[in-house]
């Protein structure tokens, strides 16, 4: 392979790197590190500015959260069963049972949306179809048709203060 050959794809490199930065609206500094330090200079933009857009864009969290997922699949389960025990709010009740529902926890997603279905949200709609549809899952049917009369009143209660 002729020598001239790395020159060719060194100016290239450069060039594309260049057009980048121009086109980017990056700090016009990166133009004299990419020509004053070729090859070395375009690996340190790259680092510097395009891989930090590239891990904070929208499929890239996807990606982190699979990822994290795959390597610990309690890793959420146990983020909310810590935020529904310290705050002992509503919101973190069903988030946890939701959490559980999805991992096929169906004893314990029923225990958190009963105990998030207490007070001014004992009669909240959300938490009855989760509730509904956890016992749906757990195959006790018997019980669902109380929960969906339940779900018709408040929602109409609902409809009727709107």
């Amino acid at each position: 392979m002729p020598a001239y050959i790395g020159s060719i794809i060194t100016i290239l490199l450069d060039l594309v790197t260049v057009l980048h930065i121009v086109r980017s609206g990056a700090d016009r500094i990166w133009i004299y590190i990419v020509l004053i330090f070729p090859v070395v200079g375009c690996v340190a933009y790259f680092v510097a500015e395009i891989l930090p857009d590239l891990w904070s864009g929208r499929d890239a969290v996807v990606a982190r959260d699979r990822l994290h997922t795959w390597v610990d699949p309690n890793r959420h389960y146990r983020r909310l069963s810590e935020d529904a025990q310290i705050t002992d709010a509503v919101g973190a009740k069903a988030a946890l049972a939701g959490e559980c529902f999805r991992q096929g926890r169906y004893a314990e997603a029923e225990a958190h949306y009963r105990a998030a279905l207490t007070g001014l949200h004992a009669e909240d709609p959300a938490l009855l179809l989760g509730l509904a549809d956890t016992l749906m899952a757990a195959r006790r049917f018997n019980e669902v048709p109380e929960l969906v009369a339940r779900i018709e009143i408040s929602d109409r209660n609902i409809s009727d203060r709107n």
